[in-house]
């Protein structure tokens, strides 16, 4: 037969123990709902999409989206030829500009 004593301080730490497991949980679930609200309200991810496909006014159109953008934005330019007559300009950060590359204009 096993005997354990427990003596009062011993109980005391045990209830301290629990105490601060339930602390530390309670900060954990406080932090990941500051993280859920920053992911929700924050995200630079939730941005507009403009979608730029090769035509004749493909230029106008990817200015107009550069323009317009806000920080977030992505500019999607669509795999296949542009023909710019000059130069672009956007005057806004954290603003993506993103080309659909096709391996097969490249050929050695």
């Amino acid at each position: 037969m096993i005997v354990i004593l427990i003596s009062n301080a011993s109980k005391k730490q045990i209830k301290s123990e629990r105490f601060d497991q339930k602390s530390k949980i309670t900060q954990m679930k406080i932090k990941l709902i500051k993280l859920i609200i920053i992911l929700v309200f924050v995200n630079p991810i939730s941005g507009k999409d403009w979608i730029i496909s090769p035509n004749n006014n493909a230029q106008e159109e990817i200015q107009e989206a550069l323009i317009l953008a806000e920080p977030g934005d992505q500019v999607l330019l669509s795999k296949g030829i542009y023909t710019l007559d000059h130069g672009l300009s956007l005057d806004v950060d954290n603003v993506s500009i993103i080309v659909q590359a096709c391996m097969n204009y490249f050929r050695f």
